[in-house]
């Protein structure tokens, strides 16, 4: 519910990959900036804030596959989280239903300032397994405060996170990094890639110090923005979206990102790219006329192995693949003739090794390159029946 007591509808802001191309990202939106000779705003949150209360522009809405918290639910803190308050309340982590700290939804945590006490409130996560998590995974959560107040003497509310069961934290925000001020909802996204080999990571969401302001928390999400998939996804709609290299003789260059795809093709360990292949894919329809040739290059972007791989039927990858590489050099390299009298149609997937993902270039190449005499007496016959007279 928003200030108002109406319901927030947000609109989904589709993800671009340079918006995760940073440590910690906080979108804080405009705000209201106070000037030297400007009244302060109150430390507790304003009921109706009227022109302080504006929202940051929304990141990736994240899809929540791994952790999800709303606190919608009247149970305070979340089944599997942890919380030992060291404060009185109300100047501990609590859940409220106050219109004007729920981000969205019937509930958010809240923690309330004060100056006579010296609260350190950890609220902290479930350990989280993100050794199978996909290239992409992030952390997204809605604060409201006013920045302001933090500037003021030794108190901060930060987001941290711990590998080894809360024996040292390394820092994924702070509200010190904030130099807009006003009350307002804002968004912080967090890129989890420097993590996706740790198998118990806790997050830690931390109020400490007096005279600061209230803070309300909501929304927090760990797992993959919510993006549609490519329109390539799966060999339906590479045909439907005109995805297609060939018949025409070219060299073409298109880029790509298979990090939001589904895994559609299944490969086996004795199958063309010689091991099994079950990652994220997206596809394209590859036409090759009598006595030409094809060949497709994958180039990654970042640290990803990327595999290539030709099959005929995309209901039977496995027993119909007849091409294919894992790009073990940096890239990966697929190539094809036609030595028919007709034109041959394949599709080609790319895809990574097992959960492998990213951004990658396609450079892909319909060029003559079948001599004539390699061809059988019977393609010769059916390619001079077929010649215009």
């Amino acid at each position: 519910m928003n200030p108002r007591g109406t319901r927030t509808l947000r609109a989904a802001r589709r993800f671009t990959p340079a918006a995760m191309a940073l440590a910690t990202v906080a979108l804080v939106g405009p705000g209201t900036v106070r000037g030297a000779d400007d009244s302060p705003s109150p430390r507790t949150s304003p009921i109706d804030p009227t022109t302080l209360e504006e929202r940051s522009p929304a990141g990736p809405v994240i899809r929540g596959d791994l952790l999800a918290a709303d606190f919608d639910d009247s149970t305070f803190p979340p089944a599997g989280w942890t919380y030992a308050p060291s404060a009185p309340a109300p100047h501990r982590w609590a859940r409220t239903t106050e219109s004007w700290n729920v981000y969205s939804g019937d509930g958010a945590a809240v923690i309330r300032w004060t100056d006579t006490a010296s609260p350190d409130e950890w609220l902290l996560t479930p350990p989280l397994d993100l050794t199978g998590a996909p290239a992409g995974t992030t952390l997204s959560f809605w604060y409201r405060t006013d920045p302001f107040w933090f500037t003021q003497g030794s108190n901060a509310f930060a987001a941290n996170v711990s590998t080894n069961g809360g024996g040292t934290w390394a820092a994924l925000f702070s509200i010190h990094d904030v130099t807009e001020t006003g009350w307002a909802w804002r968004n912080v996204v967090v890129d989890l890639a420097s993590l996706l080999d740790q198998s118990a990571v806790i997050l830690r969401f931390r109020y400490w110090g007096n005279s600061a302001a209230d803070v309300a928390l909501d929304e927090i999400r760990v797992g993959t923005p919510d993006v549609a998939p490519p329109a390539n996804d799966d060999c339906a709609g590479a045909l439907a979206g005109g995805f297609r290299f060939g018949p025409a003789v070219a060299t073409v260059v298109v880029n790509g990102d298979t990090r939001f795809a589904t895994h559609d093709y299944t490969l086996g360990a004795s199958g063309c790219t010689g091991a099994i292949q079950t990652g994220r894919d997206v596809v394209w329809v590859v036409e090759v006329p009598a006595a030409h040739r094809f060949s497709a290059v994958l180039d990654p972007s970042g640290d990803w192995l990327g595999t290539l791989f030709l099959i005929e039927d995309c209901a039977n990858p496995a027993a119909t693949c007849v091409a294919g590489d894992r790009g073990f050099s940096g890239t990966a390299t697929v190539e094809i003739a036609n030595e028919t009298a007709a034109t041959r149609e394949y599709r080609l997937v790319v895809t990574g090794d097992g959960t492998d993902a990213g951004e990658f270039a396609l450079t892909a190449t319909v060029e003559p390159g079948v001599a004539v005499e390699t061809l059988g007496f019977g393609a010769l016959k059916s390619m001079h029946r077929g010649a215009p007279r």
